[in-house]
């Protein structure tokens, strides 16, 4: 299968607007842009999720007003769901951009990007596009609308591509998710993804903003990867691979970034960060499934038939229960 059609297929998992909302700056910021705002629980949006100024296609520098939903849009989800899309838009020209707009950011040419991770049913397109036409011209923006194989393309060309990971670290992204119900292949292809990237990194040495570039775009293409295991690895009902490969990425990136000039900058560390904050999301998630087996003398014994596998995988748990605790302690300890 394509590197584009698992980003779509990932991205179709992401099933709250927050989700999507995470991951979109991520990719905006790989894309060159900047982000003026993010969304927050709690406060109004006025129809806008997230604000990022970078160039557009035609090389002009613009503010991106982006409008977020999750799943398919149809009749409901345009014009009469609880948040429908176009009286958000409306609230978008009437309200935010002269609001909450920046006085510096008003004065570039905006874009609204209509952003959804499934697809514009077609019983709506045409709806769509004459309101659209009509919204253009009366209020002076563009418009774009954005579907998840829109997204997976942008994905795949900013942060997956051959200049961030080359063709044989694509190829084991592949081989990392194809395998992901035989957690042993899987995470085989995953550590030695990790690997080499990292690998990569070291080789760049000292900093510079070409270096600079390159170094955070194969730290995103990482955390990118983590998090499109462990959907991968949800849908198959089997964390192993997620959780293993969030450890390993934790103690690969410390092994090859501690000590070198890299873990000085600010936006390393953020990165860095990141992983430790999927690491115990990760954990949280596999510990809870496999915490009834914690509780039952002689559980995993009933699970596995052989001594030597129940001794190992016991010790294996002993070992990840306190892999997590540790990472815990220096957390609340930082």
């Amino acid at each position: 299968m394509s590197l584009d059609l698992l980003l779509e297929e990932y991205l179709a998992t992401m099933r709250e607007e927050g989700e999507l909302d995470a991951f979109l700056p991520l990719l905006t910021t790989a894309m060159g842009h900047e982000t003026a705002s993010k969304p927050q629980r709690g406060v109004r949006q006025s129809g806008v999720d997230i604000v990022t100024v970078g160039k557009d296609l035609d090389g002009v520098r613009k503010v991106f007003l982006w409008l977020v939903k999750c799943g398919d849009v149809d009749r409901s989800a345009w014009s009469s769901g609880p948040q429908a899309i176009r009286p958000s838009l409306e609230e978008i020209v009437d309200v935010f951009v002269k609001a909450n707009l920046a006085p510096s950011h008003k004065r570039l040419p905006k874009k609204v990007m209509i952003t959804t991770n499934g697809h514009f049913k077609q019983e709506v397109l045409q709806q769509i596009s004459g309101y659209l036409v009509e919204y253009e011209a009366k209020h002076s923006v563009e418009t774009m609308q954005v579907n998840g194989s829109t997204l997976a393309k942008w994905t795949e060309a900013f942060m997956l591509d051959e200049y961030v990971l080359g063709a044989e670290r694509q190829s084991l992204v592949r081989r990392a998710l194809a395998n992901v119900e035989t957690p042993e292949h899987s995470i085989s292809h995953a550590r030695q993804l990790v690997t080499d990237t990292f690998e990569a990194v070291a080789k760049l040495g000292s900093s510079t903003r070409a270096r600079s570039r390159k170094v955070l775009a194969l730290m995103r293409a990482v955390t990118l990867f983590n998090a499109v295991l462990l959907a991968w690895a949800r849908q198959a009902d089997n964390l192993e691979s997620a959780y293993l490969c969030a450890e390993f990425t934790l103690l690969a990136g410390w092994s090859h970034l501690h000590g070198s000039e890299w873990i000085e900058r600010d936006d390393v560390q953020r990165i860095y960060a990141g992983y430790v904050d999927h690491y115990i999301g990760v954990a949280h998630q596999y510990h809870t499934k496999v915490a009834p087996y914690y509780h039952v003398e002689a559980s995993f014994a009933s699970a596995l038939r052989e001594n030597t596998l129940v001794v190992e995988r016991v010790f294996e748990e002993i070992g990840r229960l306190g892999t997590t605790a540790c990472v815990l302690f220096y957390i609340a300890r930082a």
